[in-house]
């Protein structure tokens, strides 16, 4: 539990500015987190990919035209729950994709706390975090 006095993230904020990024409308794959803030747009969890299927496929299949990656994503949900392959979204992202935008924040886009591969995380940690979003390429 993080006590209000170190929270420090602002999210009205935070998805204010993944709005300025990715068009009205757009289907987006994201954190369940932001959808909150993005719930106008249609929206797929990254949870849903559960490696039944190459990467590649499901976003083309879903009709995915952003995507979120953060530190949770990249890190926490490919190398330590490793719910999809890391190479196939890393070569994804690379070949596939654009970069549309980069967003820091000291709270939002955090491995989960105590379960990064990197190093250990901890709620109070005032490092500031970087989101980047993905145009996918049609």
């Amino acid at each position: 539990m993080v006590a209000a006095s170190q929270w420090q993230g602002d999210y009205d904020q935070f998805v204010g500015k993944l709005r300025g990024a990715i068009p009205a409308g757009a289907t987006i794959q994201g954190e369940p987190t932001y959808w909150y803030g993005l719930a106008d747009h249609p929206y797929i969890a990254n949870q849903y990919f559960s490696g039944d299927a190459p990467y590649a496929e499901t976003v083309r299949r879903l009709g995915i035209e952003y995507i979120i990656a953060d530190e949770y994503f990249l890190d926490t949900v490919l190398k330590v729950q490793q719910l999809v392959d890391e190479s196939e979204v890393l070569d994804f992202l690379a070949h596939d994709a654009d970069l549309v935008a980069e967003i820091r924040d000291p709270q939002y886009g955090q491995a989960a706390w105590g379960q990064s591969s990197e190093y250990q995380s901890s709620p109070y940690e005032s490092a500031s975090r970087t989101t980047r979003i993905y145009r996918v390429r049609p």
